[in-house]
C-alpha cells in the first residue's frame, strides 16, 4: 500500500501478498466504496479516519484482513485569494457603493480600503463617496494559509459626466491556475463605449465586450483593454495580471487492449495505462455501451469498426485517448453431426476474406458460464447491465440477481432498489451439460 495519510483528495494504492495467488477479492475502503480487483487504487475525497478490509475466497476457504483506522485524510488548508466586485462604479456625489467579496480559500479576516482614507471590515460592506473623484479600492483577506490582496485601480468614479472620454475598466473570474486556464473577462468601463479591444499578453486578442480566453501555455501575462466612444479613447493595462502554472500532476489518458481485431463475437480486455491523479474512469466502447470500471472486458457481437474512448477525471482536469477495434463478420452456423466431414468458410481475422476448410467434428462443446457487469457499486436505485461471456453450445440462460429477482435473458438489465451487498449467479444449459458461475458480493448498493 502507498502512503496512508495526507490531505484530501488522497490517492492510495492497495495491494496484497495474495494478489498473484488466485481467488476472488473484495475490498471495503471504509467510505462506502468497494472493489473486486486484486490490486486497486482508490481516492478518498473527504477528511476522516478510515478502516480497510480485504476478503479473499479461494478453493472454498475465506480469508479476511481488517485494518482499523488505517487511512487518515486531513482537511486541506485553502490559500486565500482575494477577489471582489462593486455596484455601482460610477455616479454623482454622494454615491453609495456596495462592495462584495468573491474571495476563495480559508479566510478569517476581510479588510477593505476605499481609496478615500477610510476602511471597513466584512464580507459585504456599503460605503458612501461624498466627493467627486476617481478612487482605487483594495481588498485584503487573511487566513491560516496566508494573505492575499486585490487592488482595482481607479474603480470608482464620482461626479463623472457622459460627455467625458470613457474610462477602461475590467475584472476577471480568476487570475491564477494550472494550464490550460480558462479566464472570463468582464468589461466594467465607464462612460459611453462603442468599441473594445483586448490584448491577452500571449499573442492573441479579442474585440468582444466580455470575452472568454484560454491560456494554453505557462507564464505571467499582462492584460490590456482599450475602449473608444464618442468622447474619445482610453486604455488600462495590468502588468503580470494572469499567472498560469504547470499542472503538478498532469492527467494523460492511455490504454492497451487485447485483441484489437477478430471475429464476432469478440471479447476484448482493456488495460488502463493513464498517469496522473485520477478519481474517475469512463469508457465508451463505440457500440453504445459504457462503463466506469478501470480495466474492463467488453464483448462485441456485431461486425464493424469501433472507436473506443477512455476519459479520465482528476483534480487538475480531464484527459481522453481513443483507439479502434475491428470486428469481422459472423461465422455461418452449421449443425454438424459427430464423425461427419463438412465444409464451411472461415473469414480471415484481419481482412474478412473467406477460404474453404475441411473440418471433422468429433465433439460439440460443453457450456462454460462466464459474465461481467458494468457497475459494482453505487446509490439506490442502481441499474446494472449484465453481459454474458459464456462459451460452448448454450440453449438457455438463468440469472439470479441476489435480491429475489431472476431473468432468463442472455444479457439482462436489472435495477437494485434497496441498499445491500448482492451475489450474482449465472447458470447456462445446453445439450452437453450445465455450468454456473457465482460472484459473491458482486454489487454493493448504498
Amino acid at each position: 500500500m502507498s502512503g496512508n495519510s495526507g490531505n484530501a483528495p488522497l490517492l492510495v494504492d492497495f495491494s496484497s501478498t495474495w494478489a498473484d495467488k488466485g481467488g476472488t477479492f473484495h475490498w471495503k475502503f471504509g467510505d462506502g466504496f468497494t472493489s473486486s480487483e486484486p490490486e486497486v487504487s482508490h481516492t478518498y475525497e473527504k477528511p476522516g479516519v478510515y478502516s480497510v478490509s480485504l476478503v479473499r475466497e479461494f478453493e472454498g476457504l475465506t480469508q479476511e484482513i481488517i485494518s482499523k483506522d488505517l487511512i487518515r485524510v486531513n482537511e486541506t488548508i485553502q490559500i486565500p485569494i482575494a477577489s471582489f466586485n462593486a455596484e455601482p462604479v460610477a455616479g454623482p456625489a454622494p454615491l453609495q457603493v456596495t462592495f462584495q467579496s468573491r474571495s476563495s480559500g480559508d479566510i478569517s479576516e476581510t479588510t477593505w480600503d476605499f481609496g478615500d482614507q477610510t476602511q471597513d471590515i466584512g464580507e459585504t460592506v456599503k460605503h458612501v463617496y461624498s466627493r467627486p473623484g476617481t478612487y482605487t479600492v483594495s481588498l485584503q483577506v487573511q487566513g491560516p494559509g496566508g494573505s492575499s490582496t486585490e487592488v482595482q485601480q481607479e474603480l470608482i468614479t464620482v461626479g463623472s459626466s457622459s460627455s467625458n472620454p470613457p474610462q477602461a475598466r475590467f475584472r476577471t473570474d480568476k487570475r491564477t491556475g494550472y494550464v490550460p486556464l480558462k479566464v472570463q473577462f468582464t468589461d466594467q468601463s465607464l462612460g459611453k463605449v462603442s468599441d473594445w479591444r483586448w490584448d491577452f499578453g500571449d499573442g492573441t486578442s479579442s474585440t468582444e465586450r466580455n470575452p472568454s480566453h484560454e491560456f494554453n501555455e505557462t507564464g505571467i501575462f499582462s492584460i490590456s483593454l482599450s475602449v473608444s466612444g464618442p468622447g474619445g479613447e482610453n486604455q488600462v493595462s495590468r502588468k503580470g495580471y494572469v499567472v498560469v502554472s504547470p499542472s503538478p500532476n498532469p492527467l494523460i489518458a492511455g490504454f492497451t487492449m487485447e485483441p484489437s481485431e477478430g471475429i464476432a463475437p469478440l471479447s476484448v480486455k482493456f488495460i488502463d495505462s493513464s498517469t496522473g491523479n485520477i478519481n474517475r474512469y469512463l469508457w465508451d466502447f463505440g457500440d453504445g455501451a459504457v462503463t466506469e470500471t478501470r480495466n474492463p472486458t467488453h464483448r462485441y457481437t456485431k461486425p464493424g469498426s469501433y472507436i473506443v474512448k477512455l476519459t479520465v477525471y482528476g483534480p487538475t482536469g480531464i484527459s481522453s485517448a481513443d483507439q479502434s477495434v475491428t470486428v469481422g463478420p459472423f461465422l455461418t452456423r452449421t449443425k454438424l453431426q459427430d464423425g461427419n466431414l463438412q465444409q464451411f468458410r472461415t473469414p480471415d481475422r484481419r481482412t474478412g476474406i473467406a477460404d474453404t476448410d475441411d473440418v471433422k467434428i468429433s465433439e460439440l462443446s460443453k457450456p462454460y458460464a462466464d459474465f461481467i457487469i458494468n457497475k459494482k457499486s453505487g446509490r439506490a436505485p442502481l441499474t446494472v447491465n449484465f453481459e454474458d461471456l459464456s462459451t460452448g453450445t448454450i440453449e438457455s440462460w438463468s440469472w439470479n440477481f441476489g435480491d429475489n429477482s431472476y431473468s432468463i435473458e442472455q444479457n439482462p438489465v436489472h435495477t437494485y432498489v434497496k441498499p445491500g451487498t448482492y451475489s450474482i449467479t449465472l447458470t447456462v444449459k445446453g445439450p452437453y451439460g450445465i455450468s454456473n458461475k457465482k460472484i459473491r458480493d458482486a454489487v454493493s448498493i448504498t
